[in-house]
């Protein structure tokens, strides 16, 4: 057994990526890791590996919520003995660097995260580097960078597996990826490899995927919100006086409609769930 696995779920609606996926993984330039993947409902997944018998794969049939079955699946890893964990989504594929070098920053950091490169369904890039020109300057992040916004999920990021011991995701918790990171950061950090890509797929099953902020979007990140702050209770105040802040103003249909037209003229890419924290700058 390798000392690192790949760590992903496979469900129907998937199929149509799949093979881009398992493509990406086989094409590494380091071929020393493991593939677990939390099968969740795909009958021919059999079929689908006999294609890919270059990789070293362990599949887990199990069915549930979201969270339940990143829970048990890192719950698995953790079983197996492996020392380090890159999670990938299986919509999603990556540059031929990512194994490499996630596991060569891992040596040294205790997370790390890669950019994004926003594909469509026909792998045609809709926008590249999706965060480079941000981060940049500052490529190594704290648990204060996230408290309010994200730039690591469980598609571009890579974990010291120790720190997963003991973890527990709430069944009713939306933004899975933000609270697996909010509660294993602590005081450690995480450093950002911008020259690796995780090519991000944008498509219907997408939830965070529309760049075009909506009222809909909005309400949703509102809620992500809401709900997250509730599980946690080291968010600095000053987080939530201004999250606070923010419904106040937002509970206004015709303000959120100024608001949303004036975040979309700016033209950037926004971190996830970052959208909220703009007010300042709006009301100048």
């Amino acid at each position: 057994m390798n000392k690192a696995c790949f760590f992903t779920v496979v469900f129907p609606q998937n199929l149509p990526f799949l093979n881009d996926f398992f493509f990406s993984l086989e094409n590494q330039n380091y071929k020393d890791f493991d593939l677990v993947i939390i099968n969740d409902g795909v009958k021919e997944i059999d079929q689908i590996l006999l294609k890919f018998c270059s990789l070293n794969f362990r599949v887990f049939d199990f069915e549930g919520s979201i969270s339940e079955i990143r829970e048990f699946g890192i719950s698995q890893v953790i079983k197996l003995g492996y020392e380090y964990i890159i999670f990938g989504d299986s919509d999603d594929f990556f540059s031929p660097n990512r194994i490499f070098e996630t596991l060569k920053s891992l040596t040294h950091f205790p997370i790390c995260f890669n950019e994004l490169t926003i594909v469509n369904q026909k792998n045609e890039i809709i926008e590249r580097n999706l965060w480079g020109d941000r981060l940049r300057s500052n490529r190594i992040i704290g648990n204060d960078f996230i408290f309010d916004k994200n730039v690591i999920g469980l598609g571009n990021s890579g974990v010291q597996v120790n720190l997963l011991l003991g973890l527990s995701i709430p069944t009713e918790i939306l933004a899975v990826d933000w609270f697996i990171f909010n509660t294993i950061f602590g005081s450690n950090k995480a450093f950002f490899l911008s020259e690796v890509k995780t090519f991000y797929r944008q498509h219907s099953s997408n939830i965070i995927g529309n760049r075009e902020l909506s009222m809909d979007t909005l309400n949703r990140i509102v809620n992500v919100k809401v709900q997250h702050y509730d599980c946690f209770k080291n968010i600095p105040s000053s987080f939530i006086e201004k999250f606070e802040g923010f419904k106040e103003f937002s509970s206004s249909i015709e303000n959120s409609a100024h608001y949303i037209d004036f975040l979309n003229n700016q033209k950037k890419s926004f971190y996830w769930w970052e959208e909220t924290n703009y007010l300042n700058e709006y009301l100048k």
